[in-house]
Formats: C-alpha cells, structure tokens, sequence
C-alpha cells in the first residue's frame, strides 16, 4: 500500500491499476485451498506385453547387389537400330518452308521471315502464317517470305508455323515452326509413339525448333539424329 491508501494490483485477465485500501479484503487460506485447481487424474499406462519390446534397425542398408547401372530398362542391344523418316506414300509431299526466323517481336505481336522451299518442282501459290493450327496471315507465294503478325498471346506460349500451299494441298506445320512466348518450351511436344512391335516402332513430335536437329534415343543410347524439318521417324532393327 502506497502513502494514499492505494494497492497496486493485478486482476484474473492481466489488468493492472491501483485499487483503494477499503475495496481490499483478506481471503482466509481454507478458501484459496478449496478454489485451487483440482489435479488432473492419472490412469495407469497399461502396455500390452507384445508391444512393450520395440526392435529397430539402424544398420547401414546392403547396397552391393544393386546394379551400376541406373538405366531403368531391361538391357538390349540397340547398336544396329535404323532410324528413317516416315514420308506419306499415297499423296505428294508439299515441300515445307525453311529456316524460320523471328526478325522482330513486340508486345503482342511478331514479324517473322523465312526462306522458300528447296524443291522448284512444286509451284507454291501462296504460304499461310498460322499461330496454333489458325490462318492469321496469307502472303502469295510470288511475294517476299516475311509476314507481320498482329495479336499474339506471348505473355504464355504459342506455336507459330508456316505453311507452302500448292494445287496438291499443303506442308505440314510441324516441318517449318517455332514456339514462342515467355512460357515458351525448348524440348519436343506432343511426343507419340504407335505401331509398336517387337523390333520396330514409329515415333512422332511437334518440335519447339523445326530448323534443330533432333536425336532419338532408345535406352539412354543415341540411334539417330533427324536434321531440321523432321518430325517424325521409324526404327527397327
């Protein structure tokens, strides 16, 4: 108590401040006794006998049957595969389009150049600039092979291909195309393979880059390499 008469003091709920002399009474020790906290029961722990003993394996796990190898397919022979490009049969090939470049990029939108087929036999009427598989800018085939197109969504990814056509259809997109945007991929797309058998298969991809070159693997082990405008192959040993 202070030289007023007043108590300083701390409430239940942490509040402090000064109390007067005359609001303060004396609790009897019996009633803090009777208002403590009653201890909390304890239960004996009864453990069954089968699992009062627990066994751990610390050791050092044997690590001298794996093999060296971390190759996670059988072992086979794959030096006398033979990788060829698969060409349609039934219908002429339009020759594609080749090295195409990108000359300029904005915020939404490109200009792109690229050189004409290096087979003369197949007039090309004109070429289709397409942005996913859709037409966005027809250039004749007569006129220079540069192109300037408008809205392209390059905060994502898109891929952008150039198509010759003639009077026997068109090139593929995948033989003359490029990826573009900040989400933009550097490795093969859509990777499929079919026709599998014991010795042969056929694979396929929509490249990132028509003008790299692409190497098929088979077990880690390099069977082939396919120069640009390749985009899909067979191999069968």
């Amino acid at each position: 108590m202070d030289s007023d008469g007043f108590y300083r003091a701390e409430t239940l709920d942490g509040r402090t401040g000064l109390v007067p002399s005359n609001y303060v009474e004396r609790v009897p020790d019996q009633v803090l006794l009777c208002n403590a906290r009653a201890p909390s029961p304890s239960f004996p722990l009864m453990v069954p006998q089968h699992h009062s003993t627990i066994t751990h394996d610390f050791s050092e796990p044997d690590h001298s049957q794996l093999p060296d190898s971390v190759c996670p397919y059988p072992p086979a022979d794959v030096s006398k595969v033979t990788v060829q490009e698969i060409k349609p049969n039934d219908v002429p090939r339009v020759p594609c389009p080749r090295d195409l470049v990108v000359e300029k990029k904005m915020s939404r939108s490109v200009v792109v150049a690229w050189s004409p087929p290096e087979e003369s036999f197949v007039a090309v009427s004109q070429y289709h600039v397409c942005v996913d598989g859709q037409v966005r800018a027809v250039v004749p085939g007569s006129y220079k092979c540069r192109a300037l197109v408008e809205d392209v969504a390059l905060d994502g990814s898109v891929n952008l291909s150039v198509r010759a056509l003639s009077d026997q259809g068109h090139s593929p997109d995948a033989a003359c195309t490029i990826t573009l945007g900040n989400e933009a991929a550097v490795a093969p797309q859509h990777l499929r393979v079919w026709a599998v058998t014991p010795l042969s298969a056929c694979v396929r991809w929509y490249p990132s880059n028509s003008n790299a070159d692409h190497v098929v693997s088979l077990n880690a082990v390099k069977v082939g390499v396919c120069p640009p405008t390749v985009f899909q192959v067979s191999f069968f040993s």
